[in-house]
C-alpha cells in the first residue's frame, strides 16, 4: 500500500488526523503538519513528512502502524526530531525509484 502513495497524496492531506499506533493497541491522534519536496528527478523521488503527536507520546524510533481515513492502513518508520511547545515532532523520509 505505502508504494502507492505518492507525495502529492500525502500533501492533498496536510493538516488532517492520521491515527499512529506508537503503542501497541492504542492509537494516538497526530495531526500531519509539514509535507517536503527533497528532490523529484526521474527515476528517483524523496520526499519528507512531519507530523506533531501529543507532547506524552513516547519518543521512539521505529516502524508504526498509520491508518487515514482517505489513505488507508500502512507501515511508516518514523523518528522523533524534536519537542515543540505543542508536541513532539516525527519525521518519515521517503527516498525511493519511480516506476
Amino acid at each position: 500500500m505505502l508504494e502507492n502513495l505518492s507525495r502529492d497524496q500525502f500533501a492533498e492531506q496536510l493538516n488532517t488526523t492520521f491515527d499512529i499506533y506508537f503503542v501497541d493497541e492504542a492509537a494516538t491522534p497526530t495531526q500531519l503538519i509539514e509535507v517536503t519536496e527533497l528532490r523529484q528527478k526521474p527515476p528517483q523521488e524523496s520526499f519528507s513528512l512531519i507530523f506533531l503527536a501529543p507532547a506524552e507520546t513516547p519518543v521512539l524510533q521505529q516502524q508504526f502502524k498509520v491508518e487515514h481515513p482517505a489513505l488507508g492502513s500502512f507501515e511508516l518508520f518514523l523518528v522523533p526530531i524534536g519537542m515543540k511547545v505543542n508536541g513532539l515532532e516525527y519525521e518519515a523520509v521517503f527516498n525511493r525509484m519511480i516506476v
